[in-house]
């Protein structure tokens, strides 16, 4: 259906495309009774909503110091949406990905942390070799159910709605800046005081004019630094309750698989959306 034929609750605003009506029955022909399921019904639906193309965000991080990251930002707009970052590495290099609520992650405080690629749902190419029924590798693994690359987030992760920050930062790279400065000589340093002299040291005059603030812009380095893309899209599960009469997504979401399928777990006689 192309229009929404319930729309009388303010919940209506959240679909934004059409809308599919599915009933699920058993070999009888009876309605199934869905409801608190120990498993996933995995559903494929296709959208009729046109996707905009988006450009990949080209970026790339050095190597950490102090737990310094390279930084993005980001909007989950609601409990309903999930969102779907992308995050691929030149010459698949591992690379560590922290979110955070209102504040820039760090090493020690961040909602979540995950690293990327992530091959633990793919399998291992014993050797190499040239097979027509799997022409997408992924650096030696094959028949991946979860893109390496991909990362699903919505509110249920991270515990919060609106704005938040990617941080983006080679594992293994913290090194101490600390150890590369040159220390203060204090005037003491000289040979030993006597009680009775006092040193003072007083600081070096401001400059006149005062300096202007100046605003240090990152320069790609190709013998330490690490090139990568990231792309963002968001989506949601959303289905007509007939007890509630309102259109909500409990119990329904959208998977991180590679290709993006609604889920639904707990349900009635439904009506399921796909942003």
């Amino acid at each position: 259906m192309k229009h929404n034929p319930f729309s009388w609750d303010k919940s209506a605003s959240r679909v934004k495309s059409a809308v599919i009506s599915i009933d699920l029955k058993d070999e009888k022909g009876e309605l199934l009774d869905v409801s608190g399921l120990s498993r996933e019904i995995e559903l494929n639906i296709k959208s009729d909503r046109p996707q905009d193309d988006q450009t990949p965000v080209s970026s790339f991080v050095k190597p950490s110091i102090n737990g310094s990251m390279t930084y993005h930002r980001v909007v989950i707009s609601s409990d309903e949406m999930t969102l779907s970052v992308k995050i691929v590495p030149s010459n698949g290099t591992k690379q560590q990905v922290y979110f955070r609520h209102l504040k820039r992650p760090t090493i020690e405080t961040y909602d979540f942390i995950a690293e990327v690629p992530d091959f633990s749902s793919c399998k291992k190419r014993v050797k190499k070799f040239e097979d027509a029924s799997h022409p997408a590798t992924y650096d030696g693994y094959f028949n991946c159910t979860k893109d390496p690359h991909l990362l699903t987030l919505s509110s249920n992760v991270t515990g919060h709605i609106g704005l938040h920050y990617i941080g983006i930062r080679l594992p293994g790279s913290n090194k101490d800046s600390r150890k590369n400065k040159r220390r203060r000589r204090s005037c003491s340093e000289n040979g030993r005081q006597k009680r009775s002299e006092m040193c003072v040291e007083f600081k070096d005059p401001p400059t006149t004019p005062p300096p202007t603030p100046r605003m240090d812009i990152p320069v790609f380095d190709p013998s330490t630094d690490v090139n990568y893309t990231l792309s963002i899209s968001m989506g949601a599960c959303l289905y007509w309750s007939e007890s509630k009469e309102k259109w909500t997504s409990e119990g329904c979401r959208v998977s991180d698989l590679i290709v993006w399928t609604t889920l639904c777990d707990w349900l009635e006689k439904y009506y399921c959306h796909l942003v």
